[in-house]
């Protein structure tokens, strides 16, 4: 009974102070910015498996559910998983799915790599090391094997050797690339070309199979991850599914399904208030609620009404489905900040027009600090910029070459931290004097969060870190090999961290120890 009365009085106290803390509840938290404006006092550091667990709900990520980060709002986590299953037989055509499952990757690495690659996956060694161990053996080989100068083919190199024997011989791929998205007709028209190319028969029967994808709509209580509410809609199937992130304004949850669909559900309960078709395909932006507005990137940028789902305005100008876009105001006007794949532009929120273009690119969302817009590019030659901002343009200000293919940075106190690529780097805003920039274990594709003057940042290899906000040089606090799902960004309230996990959504608590 004593027990019983202890859980409860703990349950009580973890429910009042989370919602007494700030919410999370849209994509980069509640400015869009990656910081939490409040938090009680974190710990310093993690036992070696990390910060302890308070619950897990199972949900998969990555090519099985999708790669959407969490948000909290009213003591409710939500989540979007555009679910997978497989289906065997029946193939006339081979996606890139179906190639994956063989080790391909639409991306030739070199000759010396490839070798080694291969020497590695057909090895005895390979062959003894089985399920949860082929993780951290693939890590030590890439960290043995693959120079600075080859680490953008790391995760290719993971997959072959995650498959082993699994994986078709290079020759093989090859020419099955030379098929890729080509349609057979029929799955007799499939396999008569395998015969005549010599593909083995184990390669055939390993990519025979094909996606099919569902949309589930999640809230979750933050405090137990008990299952509050559950939608299921008709979804699309993709290489790595949908990944946009909820956003909940004024008692409703809006998100885009994988279909082209735009939702809003009632976040309390789950009722579908509106549904409004606006692409013919997925995208994977989050939308953005201000001034009655619910804004998303869906090739085209898409304003629809709050309240009805009516479209209100759309700008072909702006084309993307990876980036997600952010207010800024100034001279009394409210603009829409929207990167895509190659420029960034100011929108006028409440017409759609474009003010202005600049230089941009890739899978990010800008971070914005009065007059300053902060961008990680993806090419190599222009990486991480600073502009300053008018209504009439952007001028940039200065650039440093770091770069990487999907990830924000941070602005905290005058400074500008960025993880790309394997390496982390902290930069004066005012100057764009690089302070320091250094190796940084798994860090890629990770849109950090700042929180209690810690950044907790994520990676491709799954490693969760915690670095200390601090100019003056890199401290790494902690790590935990905790297999979050790449590109999701760290969702946190009242010390308390969500993340979508490789076959999960978790719960873990962060506070220091009284």
């Amino acid at each position: 009974m004593a027990k019983t009365m202890l859980r409860l009085a703990s349950i009580g106290a973890f429910t009042a102070s989370l919602l007494s803390a700030a919410d999370w509840p849209q994509w980069r938290g509640p400015a869009r910015n990656g910081v939490a404006p409040e938090s009680p006092r974190l710990a310093e550091t993690w036992a070696a498996g990390g910060p302890t667990c308070l619950w897990t709900y199972a949900a998969p990520s990555g090519q099985q559910g999708g790669l959407g980060s969490l948000v909290l709002a009213d003591g409710r986590v939500y989540a979007y998983v555009n679910q997978m299953s497989v289906q065997t037989g029946g193939i006339t055509k081979l996606t890139p799915y179906q190639l994956q499952q063989v080790g391909w990757s639409g991306e030739k690495i070199p000759d010396d790599l490839g070798a080694k690659v291969e020497q590695a996956r057909l090895s005895s060694e390979r062959a003894k090391t089985k399920d949860e161990a082929l993780w951290k053996w693939s890590s030590d080989w890439i960290a043995s094997n693959v120079p600075p100068a080859q680490k953008k083919f790391e995760n290719i190199v993971r997959e072959r050797l995650m498959l082993g024997r699994k994986a078709a011989a290079p020759d093989v791929v090859a020419k099955l690339d030379t098929i890729k998205n080509k349609e057979f007709g029929s799955a007799e028209n499939l396999a008569a070309w395998y015969a005549s190319n010599g593909i083995p028969d184990a390669v055939s029967k390993a990519i025979n199979n094909r996606k099919v994808g569902v949309d589930i709509f999640l809230c979750l209580d933050a405090v137990t991850g008990a299952e509050v509410w559950k939608n299921t809609r008709a979804g699309g199937s993709s290489d790595w599914g949908a990944c946009g992130t909820p956003c909940v304004a004024d008692g409703r949850v809006y998100i885009c399904g994988s279909l082209g669909d735009a939702y809003c559900f009632d976040a309390a309960t789950g009722a579908e208030v509106w549904k409004t078709n606006i692409s013919s395909s997925a995208t994977s932006a989050s939308f953005l609620v201000h001034d009655g507005l619910a804004i998303v990137s869906a090739r085209p940028l898409t304003a629809l009404d709050a309240k009805t789902g009516r479209i209100v305005w759309t700008q072909k100008e702006v084309q993307s489905v990876e980036n997600s876009p952010l207010v800024w105001k100034a001279a009394g006007t409210t603009n829409l900040i929207c990167n895509t794949h190659e420029t960034v532009a100011c929108v006028d929120a409440a017409s759609g027009r474009v003010l202005w273009k600049a230089p941009g690119g890739m899978y990010s969302t800008p971070v914005i600090e009065d007059d300053w817009m902060v961008l990680l590019r993806g090419a190599t030659n222009i990486g991480l910029a600073a502009y300053k901002l008018s209504t009439n343009a952007a001028t940039e200000a200065w650039s440093v070459l770091i770069s990487d293919r999907g990830a924000s940075p941070l602005i905290h106190e005058g400074t500008v931290f960025a993880v790309a690529q394997g390496r982390m780097a902290c930069v004066e805003l005012e100057t764009g004097n690089v302070l320091w920039n250094t190796k940084a274990p798994s860090a890629e594709i990770s849109s950090p969060i700042l929180v209690d003057g810690k950044i907790l940042a994520a990676g491709g290899s799954g490693t969760l870190l915690m670095v200390a906000a601090s100019p003056a040089e890199y401290t790494l606090l902690a790590k935990a090999p905790l297999k979050v799902a790449p590109c999701t960004s760290p969702c946190i309230a009242g010390g308390r961290l969500y993340l979508r996990l490789d076959k999960s959504i978790a719960c873990f608590d962060l506070r220091a120890q009284k």
